[in-house]
């Protein structure tokens, strides 16, 4: 499980890092989306697939799901824009 959770570690470290993690706090407005449906079973088969306890991983090898992860986080940005405080714009 160690092993799981330093892989997941370093992939989220290289391919998002603090500022891209910021727009994913609107992801549970993301899975009431339609349109994102089959890019979030995807995405989320992928990851699956990759965790999977081998001998070694690199980055390079999760590169084909590149564009479904940042197709999550434009996104996100997306729904984010939209969040309104106190009918002020917050996004």
């Amino acid at each position: 499980m160690r092993r799981v959770l330093a892989k997941a570690g370093d992939l989220w470290q290289f391919y998002l890092g603090p500022a891209l993690t910021l727009p994913l706090l609107a992801f549970p407005c993301l899975l009431r989306d339609r349109r994102m449906r089959f890019v979030l079973w995807a995405s989320a088969f992928f990851l699956l697939a990759t965790l999977i306890p081998e001998t070694w991983t690199f980055a390079h090898y999760v590169a084909p799901a590149t564009g479904l992860l940042y197709l999550v986080v434009v996104e996100c940005l997306r729904h984010l824009r939209l969040w309104r405080w106190n009918r002020y714009p917050v996004g």
